[in-house]
């Protein structure tokens, strides 16, 4: 209710809403491409990470970048699936990955967790501890990490650290050589 707390919030803070909520905090858009704008306003604005929930849930940055998920499914629209996402998103800060590679991880590993589930009940049965049972069901794809364009020293350095097996896509052979990859 009181916009002016969001001055308040620490550096790199991660908020979840859904649509509805993110319009409470931003007012209305017509357009996606105007809903985008806003999200990255918003982010620079506040230096915040914001993991917009939806059919393609997308996580921006405080400089604007935008990271889109391609796990998931509409069995997910239950409730307390949104605080299943917000503990697994604590879980990875917790283990010390930066906020915005925490969000974007927890994002991928929380549509994943629900696609493996979705597969033993259905999208209209779901429920959020279903999320939570395949979340640890889930564990023996999070080997793979698959890279598209360049990725960041940092986060290679935090990806391999914790033990993933990285593909890489669409970067060039010269990154791809800088990095060890070639």
């Amino acid at each position: 209710e009181n916009k002016t707390w969001l001055a308040f919030l620490p550096p790199q803070t991660i908020l979840t809403p859904h649509p509805k909520e993110f319009e409470r905090l931003v007012g209305t858009w017509e357009t996606d491409e105007e809903k985008l704008k806003l999200l990255k306003e918003f982010c620079a604005k506040f230096n915040a990470i914001v993991v917009l929930k939806g059919a393609f849930t997308v996580s921006c940055t405080p400089n604007g970048n935008l990271f889109y998920n391609s796990t998931g499914n509409a069995g997910m629209a239950t409730e307390g699936s949104g605080d299943v996402l917000f503990g697994i998103i604590c879980g990875y800060l917790a283990q010390g990955l930066q906020p915005i590679n925490a969000a974007v991880l927890a994002v991928y590993n929380h549509g994943l967790a629900a696609d493996i589930m979705v597969q033993e009940t259905s999208e209209t049965s779901l429920i959020a501890s279903d999320i939570i049972e395949g979340f640890h069901m889930s564990k023996k794809h999070w080997n793979t990490i698959i890279i598209e364009g360049n990725i960041s020293n940092k986060l290679l350095k935090e990806l391999v650290d914790h033990s993933y097996d990285l593909v890489v896509k669409g970067m060039t052979k010269k990154r791809q050589k800088e990095l060890g990859f070639i």
